[in-house]
């Protein structure tokens, strides 16, 4: 699947929160960067959206300890 750096996530969660109009976070995310993920594309709770990206999508080395 395709990954994204923390940064940029953290980045998108700035622009999706100032978006006009409503979308939900999960298919956002699929349609901008094509991830291939069914579970993401149907996840309409924004914190478990956030919690799946982090698990499934952000690369790993980006400073986490």
């Amino acid at each position: 699947m395709p990954k994204i750096s923390i940064e940029l996530l953290r980045t998108e969660q700035e622009l999706f929160k100032s978006q006009t109009e409503f979308q939900h976070l999960g298919p956002y995310m699929v349609n901008k960067y094509k991830f291939n993920d069914s579970a993401l594309a149907s996840e309409l709770d924004y914190n478990m959206a956030m919690l799946r990206l982090i698990k499934d999508h952000v690369q790993e080395g980006n400073g986490f300890k």
